[in-house]
């Protein structure tokens, strides 16, 4: 009787492991969007002005990174010269899509 137990949770376990492969592979592929690294830095991260890199942003400072792909939800709202997230504001990241340019 302990053997057919075991086997019956093993066959159990075994199929619902397939079954979350399954899911996962046959998921809808995300949306990407193109975009650039823009973070937001606060204090006094570029008052000195040594770097060539460092651009005031609104109350702040940045510098703009790399160009990277990513899903289209995982972007910041808005466009760095317009109405935009900050630190702090639920939903940002220092990601900005593209296609929200002006």
């Amino acid at each position: 009787m302990r053997k057919i137990w075991r086997l019956m949770t093993l066959l159990t376990l075994s199929l619902f492991a397939l079954s979350m492969v399954l899911t996962t592979v046959s998921a809808e592929p995300v949306e990407k969007a193109d975009a650039f690294v823009c973070p937001h830095l606060g204090g006094k991260a570029g008052e000195n002005g040594n770097s060539p890199k460092i651009s005031p942003i609104y109350g702040g400072y940045t510098i703009g990174g790399p160009d990277v792909s990513v899903p289209a939800h995982a972007t910041n709202w808005g466009y760095p010269n317009i109405e935009h997230g900050v630190p702090g504001d639920i939903g940002y990241t220092a990601i900005w899509n593209r296609a929200n340019a002006p």
